[in-house]
């Protein structure tokens, strides 16, 4: 039975994490979000660079940080569509399922493909590549990232604006590939008490007025600083 076959295939697959992975861009995260804060919690964070130590810590957090750094330290996979059989009366000769693979900058497609088949274990599964694109990176050391540094700095002097590595998909790749530098910068302030990846994309998805008008201020003042110096 090929549902069966594949069931078993998919379980191998998520059973477990991912490996550890930790890459320049998350590390540096990391370490700037440890340097603010005080003793033992920074030398917890920085623990996280370890990939010993990687998970022990961060599965102590909140579930809704989790999530995102779960992802941010890993390659991901996520069986999101399945085909298999169209009558009751019939044991399927076949059936697929679609997996959404989400990379690590620096990771292949090569790369997911063996991990997969180790995972599998079984070399009459095939698995073929239907669409990809390689993780978009962007330096934080040019004029307009300092200017977004300063720009929220002037607003909270003890906040530290750090590159964050953002783990859905986003238009980045189409401006990079055209030489575009380009930052997710969508500033917008929450209240210690709302946790907004909870609520991103969820039922009941909101962001506060006042929250939102702090981020069209800030990204005007950006955006105008900007202009007039170059």
């Amino acid at each position: 039975n090929a549902i069966l076959k594949l069931a078993k295939a998919i379980t191998n697959i998520t059973k477990k994490p991912m490996p550890v992975q930790i890459v320049e861009d998350v590390k540096v995260f990391i370490e700037g979000m440890a340097t603010a804060q005080i003793m033992p919690v920074r030398k917890f964070l920085k623990s996280i660079n370890n990939p010993h130590f990687t998970d022990l810590v961060i599965n102590r957090f909140p579930p809704d940080k989790r999530k995102a750094f779960h992802a941010m330290t890993r390659n991901t996979v996520s069986p999101n569509i399945l085909s298999g059989g169209n009558k009751s009366n019939v044991i399927p000769s076949s059936a697929s399922v679609t997996l959404d693979c989400r990379l690590l900058p620096g990771q292949t497609n090569d790369d997911i493909l063996a991990e997969l088949r180790t995972r599998i274990g079984d070399g009459s599964i095939e698995l073929t590549v239907i669409n990809s694109g390689k993780p978009s990176r962007m330096s934080a050391d040019t004029p307009l990232f300092r200017l977004i540094c300063s720009t929220i700095e002037q607003d909270f002097s003890k906040a530290i604006a750090l590159p964050y590595m953002t783990v859905g998909f986003t238009d980045a790749c189409y401006y990079q590939n055209l030489g575009i530098t380009v930052y997710g910068f969508s500033p917008c302030y929450f209240p210690p008490n709302i946790a907004f990846s909870d609520l991103f994309h969820g039922h009941n998805e909101r962001i506060s007025t006042s929250g939102f008008e702090w981020g069209m201020d800030i990204f005007y003042r950006v955006v105008k600083q900007f202009v007039i110096e170059e």
